[in-house]
């Protein structure tokens, strides 16, 4: 990157990115605080022409991590320590809804608000977040925590008919996740699309897992793991696609 002195350097105040170690700069003339380092440098004659000087770290800038423009990053300031808080009571509010199920008969899935939840973290936390929640669910679970439908938990779980289903929740929840970063989640009609994507792929996983472990053909997978589910997944696609966008226009779409 290189400049002329007698033009001192303006025309390199582009909008853009430009990297500094580990931080990464928005080089642009609006902004105080990236011109003050560029000027200053220069008059300083601490860097040659055309350089911007790195801002020094401080405490609070090695507590920042990956924040996308999302719900969670809106409402609570993210840190490392926000972020495992975050995902730590995604983890623990799936484990939640995961013990308010009944069966109907013959059906071997339960009903469940744990899809709901699953969906919700994605929207709500993002996809990395958002995914490594359901991951934890999963881990704990299987390591013995009653946190499965009906209390259930251990290895056996994630081998059963509805490991497929355990799996899936990992995967819809990052790719709500990244729907919402892109700010899918602030309407009502697109953010119904979001959720009823994140439902198709929980089902997608489920029917595999139903066809694998409970050796049933593709048509009784999905006879019985996805057709019985329609109708509550849909009213479940509505209520969080008025929920998400009312949550939106409460605290502002402005993205940060």
């Amino acid at each position: 990157m290189t400049t002329n002195r007698g033009q001192r350097g303006r025309e390199d105040f582009t909008p853009g990115i430009l990297r500094c170690g580990a931080y990464r700069i928005r080089k642009d003339p609006s902004s105080p605080a990236t011109a003050v380092s560029f000027w200053g440098s220069l008059r300083r004659g601490g860097a040659r022409a055309g350089q911007i000087a790195c801002p020094a770290p401080t405490a609070e800038s090695h507590l920042t991590t990956y924040a996308p423009s999302v719900l969670a990053t809106r409402l609570v300031r993210r840190t490392w320590v926000s972020t495992a808080l975050l995902i730590v009571g995604g983890a623990l509010l799936t484990a939640a809804a995961a013990q308010v199920s009944f069966y109907i008969p013959p059906v071997p899935v339960p009903f469940t608000m744990q899809t709901f939840v699953v969906l919700l973290c994605g929207g709500v936390l993002g996809s990395r977040a958002g995914a490594a929640s359901q991951l934890l669910y999963v881990a704990m679970g299987a390591a013995g925590l009653p946190f499965f439908a009906e209390a259930s938990s251990g290895f056996d779980v994630l081998v059963g008919p509805t490991s497929g289903y355990l799996f899936g929740f990992i995967v819809a929840a990052f790719v709500v996740g990244k729907l919402a970063e892109r700010g899918d989640d602030r309407h009502f009609v697109p953010a119904v699309g979001v959720f009823l994507i994140g439902s198709l792929i929980i089902y997608a996983c489920g029917v595999a897992g139903l066809m694998l472990a409970a050796e049933m053909s593709f048509g009784d997978a999905v006879a019985n793991g996805v057709l019985p589910f329609v109708f509550w997944d849909v009213l479940k696609a509505l209520a969080a696609g008025a929920l998400l966008p009312g949550v939106w226009k409460l605290v502002g779409e402005k993205r940060s």
